[in-house]
């Protein structure tokens, strides 16, 4: 116990990004009269800005990862590099299949897009953490077969797959158990980070247990959200 609190100790106190999103957290918690609004005609504008920022971050790494194969001959790092190039192809349909993009037709397939790269995120940083990768031939194949199909599924039927938001614009309690399922998975990783914190064959644990934090931070956002949304509402009626 002493041993993961020292390890959490040493990652906010080098990774102040990481305390300041916990502390915003618990903030959000607590003090759930504070809303920020972000007005409607920037909205779009900021959700893509912020959104491609998150893009070329998958693509940087993936291509880092992928990139590096020749030298490293780690098929551990070269699927890394197949999951977030996946990532970014996903978070790229989302923008493009928003509201008010190109591609918008119904905001069942950019939720399920969201969906989708959160969940594959995750399970591609716990078969990281878990040192566990196939071959460097079937991490391709595999990732692009399950990318075209997702990419076909979502595209052609996703008006018909079970709804994600309510006509209020809140979540399904299907979405909220999905969001739930990416934190388990994102704090399962991290509990097995720190729990190999001692070993030396976990690189650059404190990188990793920044971006697990943050990550999981990020989904206990999209779950408080509805409940936070509920009471605003309870309070106006009154």
């Amino acid at each position: 116990m002493e041993v993961c609190l020292l390890f959490l100790w040493k990652t906010l106190k080098h990774h102040s990004i990481a305390a300041i999103g916990l502390l915003y957290f618990i903030s959000r918690l607590v003090y759930t009269d504070i809303q920020w609004v972000i007005p409607s005609p920037y909205f779009l504008f900021l959700h893509t800005l912020l959104e491609f920022f998150s893009i070329i971050v998958s693509f940087t790494i993936a291509l880092q990862c992928l990139a590096s194969y020749p030298y490293t001959k780690s098929d551990r790092k070269y699927l890394l590099g197949i999951i977030f190039m996946s990532v970014g192809l996903y978070d790229l349909m989302h923008v493009l299949t928003y509201k008010g993009m190109f591609l918008n037709s119904t905001g069942a397939r950019s939720t399920y897009f969201w969906l989708i790269a959160r969940l594959t995120e995750a399970i591609g940083l716990l078969i990281y953490i878990l040192n566990r990768a196939p071959k460097k031939r079937v991490s391709r194949v595999l990732g692009s077969v399950c990318l075209t199909i997702i990419l076909i599924v979502i595209m052609k039927w996703g008006a018909s797959l079970p709804a994600m938001l309510t006509p209020d614009g809140g979540l399904t309690p299907l979405k909220i158990a999905v969001e739930y399922f990416v934190c388990s998975l994102n704090f399962a990783a991290l509990f097995i980070l720190i729990y190999k914190s001692h070993s030396e064959e976990v690189p650059k644990r404190s990188n990793l247990s920044n971006a697990l934090l943050l990550l999981l931070i990020s989904e206990l956002f999209f779950t408080i959200s509805v409940a936070l949304h509920k009471d605003s509402n309870e309070k106006v009626k009154v």
